[in-house]
C-alpha cells in the first residue's frame, strides 16, 4: 500500500486534525511560501557555495511550490 502523498492539497484536507480552520491553514501555507521563496537570496547572503545551493534547491523548488503561491 502506498503512503499518501505529502501535498498541499492533502495538508489542507486534514486541516481540522491540526485544530486549524481551512482559512488558517491557507494562511500558514501562504506565510511559509513567502518565506521559503526567499531561500536563494538567503543562501547567497550567508555565503553558501554553488554546490551547497544546488543540493538545497529541490527542497525549495518543486511542483508544490507553485501550488502554495496559487492557493494563497
Amino acid at each position: 500500500m502506498d503512503a499518501p502523498l505529502a501535498t498541499i492539497a492533502n495538508a489542507l484536507d486534514v486541516h481540522d486534525q491540526f485544530n486549524l480552520s481551512y482559512s488558517e491553514a491557507k494562511k500558514i501555507i501562504h506565510e511559509v511560501s513567502m518565506v521559503t521563496n526567499e531561500w536563494l537570496k538567503e543562501a547567497i547572503k550567508f555565503g553558501l557555495s554553488l554546490d551547497a545551493i544546488d543540493r538545497m534547491e529541490t527542497a525549495f523548488v518543486h511542483d508544490e511550490s507553485g501550488v502554495a503561491e496559487i492557493i494563497s
